[in-house]
């Protein structure tokens, strides 16, 4: 059994503990989820992984506030960060002596896709999970 669509959204002032606030946002929007719904704790733990480097990407490298918006769609979750950058979000090319910097690595890894797409003022980075 899967639940009906569910939305909802939460802005944030892009600062460092916007990110802590957007996992508990996340934790709270999958504990409704699991009312009607199954979540395997390993998905939980990636969405939770996957909403935090978006945000951590959104706080660090782009000016001013943040959004997340959270889509359940079946077995789907759809996790969206907008922010006021107009800049793509991109993974870097994969480095051995590379130290740090891996998080976007291990979120496409996590993922069915992550795209990025213009927003009114800035960019939406949207991740879609499996979450059945």
């Amino acid at each position: 059994m899967s639940c009906p669509d569910l939305r909802d959204q939460a802005a944030y002032d892009g600062q460092p503990a916007s990110i802590g606030a957007a996992r508990s946002f996340l934790d709270a929007f999958l504990t409704h989820v699991s009312l009607c719904q199954v979540l395997p704790q390993r998905q939980w733990e990636a969405a939770r992984l996957v909403v935090s480097e978006l945000v951590t990407n959104a706080v660090r490298h782009t000016p001013g506030p943040c959004v997340v918006t959270l889509t359940v769609s079946g077995t789907e979750l759809m996790i969206e960060v907008t922010d006021l950058s107009t800049s793509p979000l991109l993974p870097e090319a994969h480095g051995p002596s590379r130290i740090g910097r891996h998080g976007l690595e291990i979120v496409v890894a996590l993922c069915q896709s992550l795209t990025t797409h213009p927003a009114p003022s800035g960019k939406t980075v949207a991740a879609r999970l499996s979450i059945g």
